[in-house]
């Protein structure tokens, strides 16, 4: 009886964790992955609670077959503009054979998640990542053109986001 138990929830974990491949989502190829590797921050993400200013950033960092990555994020307060640095993620993301844009991300280590990159600038400024319900643009620079976030919000919104989904960092109108 233990054993049956056991075995029933080893699959409703490796089930409920699964996350489906974005096949309905062209991905970018052809990527140098080396343009990847650096500092990013995210500009603009899936609004999933609080839609605050903190500035969030991602390190790449290039391995031989993967990345791995550090994500921080930077609270300032209004009051006496101190500045509070956290470390709030590390993981690994692994580029799959098949399709260069195309990435499995693990946050803690024993599952991943599939993310597309689905829409990157040439000079390697900006991308629009998106998994399956999730998403995050990300630039070189804090705040990212207006046009740009015009661009990547019709995207999003043809996709299935609703605009109250889209929490854009730095945006003077909330």
């Amino acid at each position: 009886m233990r054993k049956t138990f056991i075995l029933i929830l080893n699959l409703v974990l490796f089930f409920g964790c699964a996350n489906k491949n974005n096949e309905h989502i062209k991905v970018v190829g052809n990527i140098d992955y080396n343009g990847l590797s650096g500092t990013w921050y995210i500009v603009g993400l899936y609004k999933n609670g609080e839609c605050n200013n903190d500035e969030i950033t991602i390190d790449y960092m290039i391995e031989k077959d993967s990345f791995s990555y550090l994500k921080r994020q930077i609270s300032r307060t209004k009051q006496d503009k101190k500045e509070t640095k956290a470390l709030v993620e590390k993981g690994k993301i692994r580029i799959l054979k098949d399709r260069s844009g195309a990435l499995e991300i693990s946050r803690f280590g024993l599952f991943y998640d599939s993310y597309n990159i689905v829409n990157l600038d040439v000079n390697y400024k900006s991308a629009l990542i998106v998994g399956d319900g999730d998403f995050w643009v990300i630039d070189r620079k804090p705040q990212m053109p207006f046009l740009m976030r015009e661009i990547y919000t019709k995207y999003l919104l043809k996709h299935g986001f609703k605009q109250d989904q889209i929490c854009w960092k730095n945006d003077e109108k909330r």
